[in-house]
C-alpha cells in the first residue's frame, strides 16, 4: 500500500512515499518513507541514502529536511525505514540491522534501481547515527559513504546507564540483563574500526560540543581510532551543540554532510551497477 504526495520546488517535483511492507526479517508489517526527486540528471546520476531515525522518532522524522535534500546538486533518493527501539542492531527485539538492509533492497527493487556502492550512502541521527556507522562499517560492499550524526558509543553508554528505569531498559531490552558485552563490542563502531573496518569508505561525522559523554567522548575515541587506521574521516563539531536538532543536526549540518556526499563521488562511478 502506498500513499503519495508531492512538494513542488523549482522545476522538479519532490515526491514522498509512505509504504507498509511485510518484513521477512522481523516477521511483521513495517513502514518505509522514501523522499526522492523526479529530476533526471544523466551526467551526474543520483545518490541513494539509507537514513536511520533516532530513538524518539520514526521513519517520517526526516521530512523536515526535504528542502535540503532538494538543494543537492546530485538528485537524492532518501530511504527511511521504521526502526522502533531496536537500536538498528540484531538483538533481543529483532534483527533490526538486517531489516535496514532489507528495507533498502525492497525500495530499490520497487523503484527499479540498481546503484553501485559508489552511489549508496548510509546516514542517521543518535540511535540512527550508531546504526548508520555500525551497519555501514560492516557492509563496505554496499555503502561507500557513512554520515553519522551524534552516534552512540555503546560501551560508554552502558558504563553510564542507570541502575534501573526506562533509560537502562533502552539497552537491556536489546542486549539482555545482564548486558551481553561481547555482542555490544562486536557492533560498536570504535571496536569495528580497531578490527580493520572502514578502509576505502568516506565518513562524514557530526557531533555537538555539549553532548553527553556517550556521544562526545565516543566521537573522540572514534576519531583517534580512525587516525590510527588512516581512515578517510571528516568531523564537524558544532560549537555549543547539545543533543538535539537545532543547532547540532539542523540546516548547516545537513547541508554539510550532503556536500561531503556530493564531493565523494568519482567521475568513474557508473550510474547503474553492471
Amino acid at each position: 500500500m502506498i500513499w503519495l504526495f508531492g512538494l513542488s520546488i523549482g522545476s522538479a517535483e519532490q515526491l514522498v512515499e509512505h509504504q507498509k511492507v511485510q518484513s521477512k526479517t522481523l516477521n511483521k508489517e513495517m513502514n518505509i518513507t522514501t523522499i526522492w526527486s523526479t529530476e533526471s540528471n544523466i551526467e551526474k546520476g543520483y545518490w541513494v541514502v539509507l537514513m536511520l531515525h533516532g530513538l524518539g522518532d520514526d521513519e517520517q522524522g526526516f521530512l523536515g529536511n526535504r528542502a535540503y535534500f532538494k538543494e543537492a546538486k546530485i538528485p537524492m533518493i532518501v530511504i527511511s525505514p521504521q526502526g522502533d527501539r531496536g537500536y538498528w542492531t540484531d538483538g533481543l527485539l529483532g534483527n533490526y540491522s538486517d531489516w535496514a538492509l532489507e528495507a533498502l533492497d525492497l525500495e530499490l527493487k520497487r523503484l527499479g534501481l540498481n546503484p553501485p556502492p559508489c552511489r549508496v550512502a548510509i546516514a542517521g541521527v543518535s540511535m540512527g547515527g550508531f546504526g548508520s556507522l555500525s551497519i555501514g562499517l560492516q557492509n563496505p560492499d554496499r555503502f561507500s559513504m557513512i554520515a553519522p550524526l551524534s552516534p552512540t558509543d555503546l560501551v560508554i553508554a552502558i558504563e553510564d546507564m542507570p541502575q534501573s528505569g526506562t533509560r537502562r531498559q533502552v539497552y537491556t531490552k536489546v542486549w539482555g540483563e545482564p548486558i551481553a558485552m561481547d555482542k555490544v563490542q562486536a557492533v560498536n563502531p570504535v571496536n569495528l574500526v580497531n578490527n580493520g573496518a572502514g578502509k576505502g569508505q568516506k565518513i562524514a561525522y557530526i557531533i555537538g560540543e555539549k553532548e553527553p559523554r556517550k556521544f562526545k567522548e565516543g566521537a573522540e575515541r572514534f576519531e583517534k581510532a580512525s587516525a590510527q587506521q588512516d581512515l578517510d574521516l571528516e568531523m564537524r563539531i558544532v560549537p555549543d551543540g547539545p543533543h538535539r536538532w537545532n543547532p547540532t543536526w539542523g540546516a548547516q549540518s545537513t547541508r554539510w554532510w550532503i556536500k561531503k556526499l556530493e564531493g565523494s563521488i568519482s567521475s568513474e562511478c557508473p550510474i547503474e551497477a553492471p
